[in-house]
């Protein structure tokens, strides 16, 4: 794991390598001393994350200024998820580096030998967390997703590809595939085949037509959009997909779906939201709603099978989310039929 990687090496030896690279990464500091100080670990499934305070010796503040080290196991990928990750950072900085609104974590370093990247620390709370924390100020969230939208424009126009044809086939192959589980564990046999009905309609009007391509977040998500203040900060860029932008407009707006399944987020903030997120995003042109659909429906197949899986030994919790994806499954369907 990242977390065993790190203290094989050392953190003695990490805070030694940052401290010797302090002033590359903050040359202001150049004339003062200054070193790092471990502050906080989160530990993700295939990630471990290290931040440290920048500590000013000769400054009444102890804190100035954070770094943090994302460690990259090797079931994430390992040192290639970690080059990506930063290459992606570095290529996309300068887009976004000036902007009042809309940012990602400064990069710094990559250290390959630990899988890591090293990154200027970002304040900010997860996007998810404000839908549950502040449900009255409904106009601050709508502003929030209009940013998300418009961040997410601007990270594909700045990674764009020439137009290409969507995968289709290969899709509906997993589709296929992943129904056939939903039915193993209790989906109804009508709503599997109304899925796929529905979702090989889609792909029909999908297969002549030309998408616009870019290199994509993969993990575009309200829980990976950071707020501090009216500005949106996007992590964990992942670096290594290319594909139809369509992709990151599905995993988002089923990420607004699914902060119900852990909160009574009312359905019409959620739509609200939803449409403020693609009208950031294409600012009044015209988008491509079979798309969006047909990856929104292959995508939502995906995460209940995902979710449930880890509810396995646990039927009451299971029944539950099955209850809540049946009847996910039934709205969207409604929404690509119309």
């Amino acid at each position: 794991m990242a977390d065993a990687t790190f203290h094989n090496a050392g953190l003695e030896g990490i805070t030694a390598r940052l401290n010797h690279r302090l002033t590359t990464y903050f040359p202001e500091f150049c004339a003062d001393p200054v070193s790092v100080k471990l502050a906080s670990v989160a530990h993700r499934s295939y990630s471990s994350l290290y931040f440290f305070d920048v500590v000013q010796a000769n400054s009444d503040s102890n804190r100035c200024k954070g770094l943090a080290v994302k460690l990259f196991s090797p079931e994430s990928g390992g040192c290639e998820a970690a080059r990506s990750q930063y290459a992606a950072l570095t290529s996309t900085w300068p887009a976004f580096q000036k902007s009042p609104n809309l940012s990602i974590p400064r990069p710094l370093d990559f250290f390959p030998e630990l899988s890591a990247v090293v990154t200027e620390k970002v304040d900010g709370e997860p996007l998810q967390r404000l839908f549950k924390k502040i449900p009255a100020q409904t106009s601050q969230l709508i502003l929030l997703n209009d940013h998300a939208g418009q961040w997410l424009q601007r990270f594909h126009r700045t990674t764009a590809l020439p137009p290409d044809r969507l995968d289709v086939d290969n899709k509906l192959q997993h589709l296929e595939a992943n129904l056939d589980h939903l039915r193993r564990l209790g989906f109804a046999e009508g709503l599997c085949q109304q899925l796929k009905d529905s979702v090989s309609s889609l792909a029909q009007r999908l297969g002549n037509v030309d998408l616009a391509m870019a290199g994509v977040h993969g993990d575009f998500t309200v829980d990976n959009l950071l707020v501090d203040g009216d500005k949106i900060i996007a992590i964990d860029l992942g670096g290594r997909d290319r594909n139809a932008v369509y992709h990151d407009m599905a995993t988002y707006i089923n990420s607004l779906m699914l902060i119900r399944l852990s909160w009574p987020a009312g359905r019409s903030l959620l739509e609200r939201a939803r449409d403020a997120f693609l009208a950031g995003y294409f600012a009044g042109e015209h988008h491509n709603h079979s798309a969006v659909s047909f990856l929104r429906l292959i995508g939502l197949v995906s995460i209940a099978l995902e979710i449930l899986g880890r509810r396995r030994d646990q039927w009451l919790a299971a029944w539950w989310v099955r209850r809540f994806f049946e009847r996910a499954f039934r709205r969207l369907l409604d929404e690509a039929d119309g």
